[in-house]
């Protein structure tokens, strides 16, 4: 009997696997979150603060929490994934490809804070989304892309509708973070 428990807890702890250890924030309720370092215009924020409510994990409060959630933006990216040929003022396609479809990259590093101790809870952690989106490098009117249904809409209105998707991403990987060091 002794070596059967003595071979399962060398096989437990020789490949890694270590029991669950308690939770630094289970005894919270309640959180914070001020605006997200370099989020202009509050986005993310935003949807950090609705993903936060609808989990049920933490109250929300706007000031007072017990926690504060510290967000701010490590990294930014762009970059082209997709490409079309493009075509010339009679409509002909050249020999000359242009960008049609982009890749938005976000990386954010977040910690929780302790408020009544005034010391880090959990963290600093980075959280990484990404996503892909179409657009049409050749637009120029508007009113045309606008009853497309977005499916292909000049860059700018392209990156505008794809944050949203990107940010809730990033909302859910942070909630789920935090209610797994429940």
């Amino acid at each position: 009997m002794k070596r059967l428990i003595l071979t399962a807890l060398v096989m437990c702890t020789s490949c890694g696997y270590h029991l669950r250890e308690p939770s630094t924030l289970a005894s919270y309720r309640t959180i914070s979150v001020p605006y997200a370092k370099g989020d202009l215009d509050g986005h993310l924020t935003d949807t950090v603060v609705h993903a936060i409510a609808r989990s049920g994990r933490f109250k929300y409060c706007s000031e007072g929490g017990e926690l504060l959630l510290c967000i701010s933006f490590a990294d930014r990216g762009r970059e082209n994934i997709g490409y079309t040929f493009d075509t010339n003022k009679a409509g002909k396609t050249v020999n000359q490809l242009v960008p049609n479809e982009g890749r938005l990259i976000v990386t954010v590093e977040v910690t929780v804070m302790d408020v009544a101790q005034d010391c880090i809870a959990l963290g600093p952690f980075c959280v990484k989304a990404v996503i892909d989106y179409p657009f049409d490098p050749l637009s120029t009117d508007n009113k045309l892309y606008q009853e497309s249904l977005g499916q292909f809409t000049p860059i700018d209105e392209a990156e505008e509708v794809a944050r949203h998707p990107l940010y809730e991403e990033i909302a859910m990987k942070i909630v789920d973070f935090l209610t797994s060091a429940w």
